[in-house]
């Protein structure tokens, strides 16, 4: 049992819900279940800007030097393409950043501090993976690359985009990888389910 659903009724997770769940259960009863609007902060609205300006190619909100970056950032066919794992009686939602046609090739965006990259390589970071069983399942293979760019940001109050290449990280997507991602996947089903469900009782 979930407190999301869509709109046929069936339950469903995104890798936020998730990973906040593993990180603050309170905070996720919070935004998940009492429904406490998201609050953005100046490096939300960084992040949303950038991403806003991948999708569209628009980078005239950005400093010449700023756009410079930006340009070095692969842009694939397509952007924010919606992909689902599912599990028959719940499925996990997400939208891919960018990719290919054929979705041989997927792209997440991230911005951040200088150095703060590699919370990406982490082995509990499975959000490219997630969508990577996504795909294999609707399409019947999965990605052959799945990658974070990871675009640095510079300053304190005022952020902008450094002068500095993007840094690509590739991800781990072999098939027996995926295999276990996806019981990775159904274990925070139940854990979630279970939480939601003791504390409703």
């Amino acid at each position: 049992m979930l407190p999301t659903k869509n709109k046929e009724g069936k339950p469903y997770l995104s890798w936020s819900s998730i990973e906040l769940f593993y990180k603050n259960t309170d905070e996720w009863w919070s935004r998940y279940v009492d429904k406490k609007p998201f609050v953005p902060n100046k490096w939300t609205d960084f992040g949303s800007k950038v991403g806003q300006a991948l999708e569209t190619g628009n980078f005239e909100n950005f400093e010449p030097i700023e756009q410079m970056t930006l340009n070095k950032v692969v842009r694939l066919d397509n952007f924010e393409e919606r992909v689902v794992l599912d599990f028959g009686d719940f499925e996990i939602v997400g939208f891919v950043d960018s990719a290919n046609n054929d979705f041989s090739h997927i792209i997440d965006y991230k911005t951040g501090g200088q150095g703060k990259e590699d919370k990406y390589i982490q082995p509990s970071y499975l959000q490219m993976h997630l969508y990577a069983c996504a795909i294999r399942q609707m399409y019947g293979y999965a990605p052959n690359f799945a990658e974070v760019h990871y675009i640095t940001r510079t300053g304190k109050n005022d952020l902008k985009v450094a002068y500095k290449s993007p840094i690509v990280l590739q991800m781990d997507i072999r098939e027996g990888v995926l295999d276990k991602v996806e019981d990775v996947m159904f274990k925070a089903f139940q854990d979630i389910s279970e939480y939601y469900l003791s504390r409703l009782n």
